[in-house]
């Protein structure tokens, strides 16, 4: 599994020119999750969303909730490569996508968008 990262400041994420088959994201909070899902919606055939429940143990996937261990997501065996939006993914949700990927010999490509406020 190769993982790529890509960050971009919230007004050039339009930059990137690829698609994907699938996308992962989750819940947005603010412009930057906006831009960054509508992203996902323009460049992959499909984006899924996806979100834990730390009370329940439980994980949600398109709205389908199910217990975290007894999830088993599997890939269409043509997917070469994923993209997952950590501008609005958790770090549970991150590991599951890349326990995803690894068990469906998938590479990830990621993407970020950092507020147009930070100074690099």
């Amino acid at each position: 599994m190769k993982i790529t990262q890509v960050y971009f400041k919230t007004d050039e994420v339009s930059l990137l020119d690829k698609t994907w088959k699938y996308s992962f994201y989750g819940k947005s909070v603010d412009e930057r999750g906006d831009k960054s899902i509508q992203y996902l919606s323009n460049n992959s055939d499909a984006s899924v969303s996806i979100s834990y429940n730390p009370e329940s143990f439980e994980i949600s996937i398109q709205g389908q909730t199910t217990l975290f261990e007894a999830l088993d997501y599997n890939i269409n065996p043509t997917v070469k490569s994923i993209l997952i939006d950590l501008t609005t993914l958790d770090l549970i949700e991150i590991i599951y996508i890349l326990k995803i990927a690894k068990k469906n010999n998938v590479n990830v490509d990621c993407i970020y968008c950092e507020p147009d406020s930070y100074k690099i």
